[in-house]
């Protein structure tokens, strides 16, 4: 099945997150995913919970969360055997509680995310062939590193899991900091019962427009089991406040 777009929302916020350059309590995205014969909108929030003044310089409990909404199609062979086009749409939402340690006076940081998420994906016509339908809510778990190896070079990775579908999410970049923007490669894994797909691009983030930072990120999205190979892109908006 093509919710690739799902995947994007386990972790919305590595998608999109760009760091501000003043001290900040909380941050907030929104964004578009668009993948083949598929998309998806999401937005999130993440704030400190235990007195941090900047959760991009202290470390300590998060509360997170993310929701989203997406379309998507895919052609399969319905008893019969009659060949039909599966019309789907997805809702889904997580609440996560988290905790980020600094390992340095820098930037350099891991953070831990657990807690739950309920997916609904609706299918027309049905396909009985497809396990992914319904509602289910699941545990929920991700973990996200950023470091600094070299000077203006930036490393970012995210892995994330959920029982809701079997559903996974990871990420990779590395950049190279021009301090207006930061460009790099992207390497995605993503999946769950019915798909896996693998996506490989580039990344464009931390684009200051006004109060707010831009992420552009596309490629090529190569897909086994349900789902298509082509082109994928990312449009993303985040702030800190």
């Amino acid at each position: 099945m093509k919710n690739k777009f799902l995947a994007v929302l386990l972790a919305g916020t590595i998608l999109t997150a760009a760091t501000a350059a003043h001290a900040e309590k909380s941050g907030a995205w929104a964004g578009i995913d668009v993948g083949p014969n598929s998309y998806y909108l999401f937005a999130g929030a993440v704030t400190g919970i235990s007195g941090q003044s900047d959760i991009d310089s202290e470390g300590g409990w998060l509360l997170r969360g993310d929701a989203g909404y997406g379309q998507y199609d895919y052609n399969t062979v319905l008893p019969g055997p009659t060949p039909a086009n599966i019309d789907g749409d997805v809702i889904a939402g997580d609440a996560l509680i988290g905790y980020r340690h600094f390992f340095d006076t820098g930037a350099n940081h891991i953070t831990f995310y657990a807690g739950g998420e309920l997916q609904n994906h609706d299918q027309s016509p049905r396909d009985a062939a497809n396990s992914v339908e319904g509602s289910e809510f699941g545990a929920k778990g991700m973990v996200e590193l950023n470091v600094t190896p070299a000077e203006d070079i930036v490393f970012n990775a995210a892995v994330s899991y959920s029982t809701a579908f079997d559903s996974y999410w990871s990420r990779g970049t590395v950049g190279y900091d021009m301090q207006s923007v930061t460009v790099g490669p992207e390497v995605l894994f993503m999946g769950n019962e019915e798909y896996d797909q693998r996506r490989f691009g580039l990344s464009v983030s931390n684009i200051q427009l006004g109060f707010t930072d831009v992420a552009i990120r596309g490629g090529y999205a190569n897909t086994s089991g349900r789902g298509d190979d082509g082109a994928y892109g990312t449009l993303g908006f985040s702030s800190q406040f």
